[in-house]
C-alpha cells in the first residue's frame, strides 16, 4: 500500500527542519529591520490595531471597536463588499521638553483595521455612533441575508398522517 507523504507537495518536499529555517529567517529579518518588519506582515510600521468585536444579530451586524482617546472627526469608516475598514489618528500626548518619560504603553499615531463582515450587508442601512472611546457600527443585513422564521404545519386531529 502507498501512503502519501504529508511532508510532500507538488513542488518538492518540505520538512521541517525546512520550515524551521523560514521560521528563523523571518526573525531574523524582524531583529534587523525592528518596525520596518511589520510590512512583511501586512502592517504599517508605527500603526497599531483597535481591539474590535464583530457580533451577527437576525437583521443586523454590530462591529463594536475601542478606541479611547480617539475623536469621532478623526475616524474614517468605509464599506467595500463585505468588509469594514476602519482608519484614524490617535494623537500623541505632548509632553514638555523637560519630560522624561519611564513608560510608554498606550499606542499613538495612525491605525487601521480591516474588518470582513460575516455575511452580506446592505450599504444603505449603516449607523456610526461613539461614544465614550467606543465606536459602535451597525450594518443591516441585505435582506436575502436575513433569518426567517418558517412556521410547521401541524396535522390536525382529523387528518390521518400517512
Amino acid at each position: 500500500m502507498n501512503i502519501p507523504d504529508p511532508f510532500r507537495w507538488a513542488g518538492g518536499e518540505v520538512s521541517l527542519d525546512r520550515l524551521r529555517r523560514e521560521f528563523d529567517n523571518m526573525l531574523d529579518r524582524a531583529r534587523t529591520k525592528g518596525g520596518q518588519a511589520l510590512d512583511l506582515f501586512g502592517l504599517k510600521s508605527g500603526s497599531h490595531v483597535p481591539f474590535a468585536d464583530v457580533v451577527e444579530l437576525d437583521d443586523e451586524v454590530r462591529v463594536i471597536v475601542d478606541l479611547p482617546g480617539v475623536a469621532p472627526d478623526q475616524v474614517d469608516l468605509s464599506l467595500t463588499g463585505n468588509m469594514l475598514t476602519i482608519r484614524g489618528n490617535r494623537p500623541t500626548g505632548d509632553q514638555p521638553e523637560s519630560a522624561t518619560t519611564h513608560l510608554c504603553e498606550r499606542p499613538r499615531g495612525d491605525f487601521e483595521r480591516v474588518l470582513p463582515l460575516p455575511t452580506e450587508v446592505d450599504p444603505d442601512q449603516v449607523n456610526a455612533h461613539a461614544d465614550n472611546g467606543v465606536l459602535t457600527v451597525t450594518l443591516g443585513k441585505k435582506q436575502s441575508c436575513r433569518t426567517h422564521s418558517i412556521p410547521i404545519q401541524t396535522a390536525t386531529p382529523s387528518t390521518p398522517v400517512m
